[in-house]
């Protein structure tokens, strides 16, 4: 990007109150020229020299749709960037500035702080693309070479089995990217899947004006053609193509015949990992339920074995007690109450061990119960990381 010295706004709008505005807010940092008209925009920009234009919607005369046409028309002006800025706000107003050439939207009545991060954004995406432009031309020069001879499918081989070995979306939209590019063509992507979307490539951010394209167009048919903008469309991806080369229809024939094959196995390959990752969230999803349920049962099981091990003890102490008593009601020697009392001892030792056992069992269940608290934490934190 030049300095911000250098760097020259224009500024058309048949409001002089949002003109001053625009000049007071974005005079400080950037060189301005105002027009109150499409007209006198047409006839004053290249003299002007712009890097960026920022164009009403509503005007007398020749209005900024017409406006943005032209601009895009004339050679000289063909590559500056457009923003539109109008109090419509509807998807179809924004879709018919894209139409004509814009490359951005401003909503009415003008947010001083947000136009001057606009046109930043705008300005530093744009130093972007001219770097993109200039390795695109080659880039293309030699792909349209290489589509007349077989090396081309060895190409797209490559690409799609290095594509069936990845599993993170980034990478694949990046792989996509790349693979563009090295057709020459500066691109954005939307890739779809149940989990939500992600928007890739030069000026696309999530919540961007191409981003918000590229979801309304997505249903309008495999190709969408806005003249050198191409949008080409399969269930789980969008590409926004931006410099289709629209000056020679046999290189655009071999692009899209080329691309759509890219276009489509990428397609395929998000739908696979979305399938793949809902399973493995439908398994861990049972998974965990399998473990709420088995920690409800283990702990109701643990609770009865106490409340049965405590009755065990209780009663053999009482028994004994009334054994005790009632051996002395009966008048017999000691010889003979000693006797008894030892084979009722016996049978009290043996439930005693019994009992020991079960008190054992229940330990045993206090231990996996642990265990499986431990895991429900552990499968927290693992959630966690993963969002």
């Amino acid at each position: 990007m030049q300095d911000k010295e250098r760097i020259k706004i224009f500024i058309t709008d048949d409001d002089k109150n949002i003109r001053d505005l625009m000049v007071c807010v974005l005079g400080g940092h950037y060189e301005c020229q105002t027009a109150e008209s499409g007209e006198e925009c047409l006839a004053t920009i290249e003299d002007f020299g712009p890097d960026l234009v920022i164009l009403d919607v509503c005007m007398g005369g020749i209005d900024g749709y017409e406006t943005c046409r032209q601009i895009k028309k004339n050679k000289k002006t063909s590559n500056v960037p457009v923003l539109f800025a109008s109090a419509k706000s509807g998807a179809d107003d924004q879709l018919k500035a894209y139409q004509s050439g814009g490359d951005g939207y401003i909503v009415k009545p003008i947010d001083p702080k947000k136009i001057l991060t606009v046109v930043e954004d705008r300005l530093k995406i744009r130093k972007e693309y001219r770097r993109l432009e200039l390795e695109a031309h080659e880039a293309m020069q030699n792909a349209l070479e290489a589509m007349t001879n077989s090396s081309e499918l060895g190409r797209i081989i490559q690409f799609v089995d290095g594509l069936n070995a990845v599993e993170d979306l980034k990478i694949l939209g990046n792989m996509v990217l790349d693979d563009f590019h090295k057709f020459g063509l500066i691109c954005s992507i939307q890739i779809r899947t149940s989990d939500g979307v992600l928007n890739m490539g030069n000026g696309c951010a999530d919540g961007s004006f191409e981003a918000q394209l590229l979801s309304r167009v997505k249903d309008q048919g495999r190709y969408v053609n806005l003249g050198q903008r191409t949008f080409v469309n399969y269930s789980h991806i969008s590409i926004l193509i931006k410099n289709m080369p629209v000056e020679d229809p046999l290189a655009v024939e071999r692009i899209r015949d080329h691309l759509s094959f890219i276009a489509n196995a990428a397609s395929n390959r998000v739908r696979s990992i979305d399938l793949a990752n809902g399973l493995k969230s439908r398994k861990d999803e049972s998974l965990n339920q399998a473990v709420i349920l088995a920690r409800g049962d283990l702990e109701q099981i643990s609770g009865e074995s106490r409340l049965i091990t405590d009755k065990v003890s209780k009663m053999l102490a009482q028994m004994r007690d009334e054994m005790e008593d009632y051996l002395f009601s009966l008048g017999l020697s000691d010889e003979q109450e000693e006797a008894i009392m030892q084979v009722f001892d016996k049978s009290v030792d043996d439930l005693t061990q019994f009992n020991q056992k079960y008190q054992m069992v229940d330990d045993r269940f206090s231990q996996i119960m642990h265990r499986f608290s431990k895991l429900a934490v552990e499968e927290s934190k693992m959630e966690k990381m993963g969002s």
